[in-house]
């Protein structure tokens, strides 16, 4: 389901057991609750979600904008990293408020760089084997920007928490 495509909701009635809605809820008004607000109540509905570490998910963001010529002028990583701080939370619709309830109606939430565990983890909670697939959409990076240093890794925790 990516909804911001113009695609219509998915009637959760018509799913079979082993089914699953996929997609990406991150745009404004997009996001699942609001675009499926049934689940807030629907308790016979597994709720999963798989999140990056947050300063992965912005720099994966930065090369994907980049690739797509979406960025504005000359930005560079450090620039777009420093901007719209605790991305992770606007994607899951998250504030200090709110969290515990909102991260409470997953069922599961596991970590991207420990896929494979979660994916384990998952198999047993939902008694359904999972495999692993294979990457196929991994952005290039440029060379000089793999290596993070220490001092912004810590700013970023910092303005990110």
């Amino acid at each position: 389901d990516y909804s911001y495509n113009g695609e219509s909701r998915i009637d959760f009635r018509n799913l079979k057991p082993y089914e699953m809605i996929v997609g990406h809820f991150e745009m404004e008004n997009t996001q699942i609750f609001d675009r499926y607000p049934e689940l807030l109540s629907d308790r016979n509905t597994f709720l999963f979600t798989m999140v990056r570490e947050p300063l992965q998910l912005k720099t994966s963001l930065f090369y994907y904008w980049k690739k797509r010529n979406w960025l504005e002028g000359d930005a560079d990583l450090f620039t777009f990293l420093r901007k719209d701080n605790n991305y992770l939370s606007f994607l899951l619709g998250c504030n200090e408020s709110n969290y515990k309830s909102i991260l409470s109606r997953y069922d599961f939430i596991g970590l991207i760089e420990k896929y494979e565990e979660s994916l384990d983890i998952l198999s047993l909670k939902i008694n359904r084997k999972i495999t692993a697939g294979q990457v196929v959409n991994a952005s290039i990076r440029d060379r000089q920007n793999l290596e993070i240093e220490d001092k912004f890794k810590k700013e970023f925790v910092k303005s990110n928490q």
